[in-house]
This record gives structure tokens, sequence and C-alpha cells, in this order.
């Protein structure tokens, strides 16, 4: 028997986990959603009230950051649902998550007034118009943006071209410091605070795209992950964060990304989603009662 396999019951999706069922919403829901792009980027789909958001059943777990976060859609593709403010949702077909993408942001400036990408007053609207509230459990989806765009352009080389190890863990630290500014800000606000770890980076076979740039190898790029991740979990244990990452199971003993679990050399697919109900199983995030995935009622940080 696979370790992970899906099934496709009636007009159900589920994941198969060692025997156990984990459920897909409706596929009858997804409508425009539904349709392959060209592109990775899916246009926004239509406008969504605050009523369907408030419509979202109790003990939803929120996932709020970057691009990556429409991962926990439950999608093979990105998908855009206007809400405000810049806001965009996801076509939910994982209803055990509800995701708010924010834009490309950055961990680097997430406390930043007026940012380019505005996170921080992104965050306070969903703060206060109620799409989050007290005792939510929030997933956060920073920091791949950070690497994969930023980081390179600050590290300093070596004489023999090569990016210094020193000026990449001083760096990292810089992010890192002002990402937990906006951590602590959520866990004050009294939300249950789960740590995305950031996922692997591009393999470099994957085609140059300029809405989406990078600097730096494959390599390169992923050793930073690497460091970010260690450091992002060490940071959480101390501060009463819970952590969460699959980094580890998307490259090979060199570093080199594993193509198979991504959609567009970029974003994770739906074939990385048994990876991370692992990983949120392992950390108590999810349980599993009567043969079936749950959250976790009694989850902690």
């Amino acid at each position: 028997m696979k370790l992970f396999k899906f099934e496709r019951v009636r007009n159900r999706l589920f994941i198969n986990f060692f025997g156990i069922k984990f459920k897909f919403t409706s596929f009858n829901n997804w409508g425009k959603c539904n349709k392959l792009s060209d592109s990775h980027i899916i246009k926004l789909v239509k406008e969504i009230s605050h009523q369907e958001i408030e419509n979202v059943k109790k003990g939803t777990i929120f996932v709020i950051g970057d691009s990556h976060s429409v991962f926990f859609s439950g999608q093979d593709f990105l998908s855009y649902k206007k809400l405000k403010c810049g806001i965009t949702t996801g076509c939910q077909s994982m209803p055990t998550f509800k995701n708010y993408h924010l834009g490309a942001v950055l961990a680097y400036n997430a406390m930043k007034e007026n940012s380019r990408t505005n996170t921080l007053n992104k965050t306070k609207f969903l703060l206060e118009k109620g799409y989050i509230k007290k005792g939510d459990r929030v997933v956060l989806s920073f920091g791949e943006i950070d690497i994969r765009v930023h980081l390179f352009k600050r590290v300093q080389k070596d004489e023999n071209g090569e990016y210094n190890i020193q000026s990449m863990n001083n760096e990292i630290d810089l992010i890192l410091n002002k990402y937990l500014e906006y951590i602590k800000m959520l866990q004050n606000e009294g939300l249950k605070v789960i740590i995305w770890g950031a996922v692997a980076s591009q393999n470099d076979s994957v085609p140059k795209d300029f809405l989406l740039p990078s600097i730096g190898s494959e390599q390169n790029r992923n050793l930073a992950t690497k460091i970010f991740n260690e450091k992002l979990e060490k940071l959480s244990k101390e501060n009463g964060f819970i952590f969460c990452s699959i980094f580890n199971k998307l490259v090979d003993d060199k570093l080199n990304t594993k193509t198979q679990y991504y959609v567009d050399g970029y974003h994770l697919g739906t074939k990385a989603l048994p990876l991370m109900i692992e990983e949120f199983l392992n950390k108590k995030v999810l349980i599993i009662k009567d043969k079936e995935v749950l959250i976790n009622p009694e989850f902690q940080p």
C-alpha cells in the first residue's frame, strides 16, 4: 500500500494517509477556478463579501502571507478572489484551511508602515474587520521571496567570488529580527501562531520568469533557506510558536530542489500536500480521530 494516494469518491477528493482519509470539499463549487491556465498566475475571479468570510466554519486554520499561502487552498495552481485592501483569497478546496494572500510580502518589512506591499496595514485590516479573531490559529508564510530576490543583493562575496557564509548569516539574522517583531505582534493580538518554513527555491532547470526573479544559484538559495529555517525554528521554540516545515523533503542531499512537488517551478502543488499533512500531524496541529484527519481542538503553541 502506498503511503499516500489520492482518491475520488463521487464529488469529493480524498488523500489516503496510511488508510485514513483526509477530505477535500466538493468539486461542484470550483466554477471558474478549476480551469488551468498557461500561466501560473490566475486572474482574479470575483469579489467576495464579508458575509462569505464570516461563514467560514469555526476552528478553521487561517494562512496569511505571500503566494505560498495559496498552497493551503488545495489547488494545483494559483487562484485569487478579491477581498479588500489589496488582499485576495484562494478558491478553497481544502476546508481545514483558509488563506489570505497579502501579495509579494517580505518577512523583512512586515512591520514597516506603508511599505510597498503594505503588509502591516493589510494585517491590521484583517484583525480590525474580524476576518481573523482572537484565539484563531494562524499560519504565517513568509521568507521565500526575501531569500530568492533580495538576500543575495546584500550578501558579500569572498576573493573567489563565492558568497560569504558569515555575511549570509548576518543578513538572515536581520530579516528574522524584523520578522520576529511581526510574529510577536500577532501573538499579542491573541492569535495562536504557527510558522510555515520557507520552501525550497526553484530548480535552476526551471525557465526564467521576469515576474519571479531570482539571484544566486539554486544551491545558494537553498543553503540560505536551510539556515533561515533552522534559525526560525530556534526562535519559534524560544518564543512559544509552533514551527512547521517540509523544506528538508523538498531538497536532496546536494540541496537540489525536487521538481516533482512543484507546479510551476516556484510554487508547491497538491503532490506536496501529504508532506504538509504529515508535518502538521507530527506537530499536533492536526490529529487523527475516527479515521479522519481533523484540526486539533486542544492545539496550544
